[in-house]
């Protein structure tokens, strides 16, 4: 565990992984890191902007110094309204700023709304690619016909 973190130092790590990203004071003073692809959309009579990654909490505290979370709570996830918590990074062995970019950087390259499991979080922080889609969500190459050899490439 690393404890504290600096949202500004992540934010370009996630810029040098090719990734959009931002930190945001999302009220009361508390820092959130939005990133990857986006939509605006309608919340009841109200627009919303939904986001691929959502990380936070954290303090705000620009421009004096920089914004800063602490590891013991700080979550990567979808945004969903705060549905569901995403991934804990108390629970993971975040050894890094740069262990927390790849996660969000992970979460911001899946399709809005799907989350990260702790398994491929695991995953990630081991080093190893993410798989997506999974194996059971991947379309399968057949023949067009028994005899053929093409598998699907025609």
């Amino acid at each position: 565990m690393i404890g504290w973190l600096d949202l500004d130092d992540i934010v370009d790590r996630i810029h040098e992984r090719g990734v959009w990203a931002y930190v945001e004071m999302t009220g009361g003073g508390v820092a959130t890191i939005f990133a990857g692809a986006w939509h605006t959309g309608w919340d009841g009579e109200h627009p919303r902007t939904v986001y691929a990654a959502v990380a936070g909490p954290g303090d705000y505290r620009m421009p004096e110094s920089p914004n800063t979370g602490h590891t013991d709570e700080f979550n990567i996830g979808a945004d969903d309204q705060g549905e569901t918590f995403g991934i804990d990074c108390a629970e993971l062995e975040i050894a890094s700023s740069a262990d927390v970019a790849d996660l969000i950087v992970a979460q911001a390259r899946l399709p809005l709304g799907k989350h990260l499991t702790a398994r491929q979080a695991r995953r990630i922080l081991q080093g190893k690619p993410l798989r997506w889609p999974p194996r059971w969500l991947r379309v399968r190459r057949t023949r067009c016909h028994p005899s053929c050899s093409c598998r699907g490439r025609t």
